[in-house]
């Protein structure tokens, strides 16, 4: 997928090879976008949408870091993510033995 596609910078690789900065940019970016691709996933398998969802195009100052956005949801779809997390966590729990209190 072309980097614009996914609001990526584009790297004009003909002038000259990219910049560390650039390349450690670009790879943070890409982890934010497969994240959030993972996320949208996981959510559409359980019948939830957040259509705020979404990658920040702009890291955190500082750390390079792009942030997955979760964004605003009406309250009966957080209270089905709810759920299904609390599901997920107690499948997790029992797979690993663990006891609830």
């Amino acid at each position: 997928m072309p980097a614009a596609a996914v609001g990526l910078p584009e790297i004009n690789r003909a002038k000259r090879p990219p910049t560390l900065l650039e390349r450690l940019v670009t790879r943070q970016q890409f982890s934010a976008v497969a994240a959030w691709r993972g996320l949208a996933d996981a959510l559409a398998q359980a019948g939830i949408m957040l259509p705020s969802l979404g990658v920040e195009q702009v890291p955190v100052v500082g750390s390079g870091v792009f942030l997955v956005e979760l964004g605003r949801a009406r309250p009966d779809v957080i209270v089905q993510l709810a759920a299904v997390v609390r599901l997920g966590a107690e499948a997790q729990r029992a797979q690993s033995g663990a006891v609830a209190l």
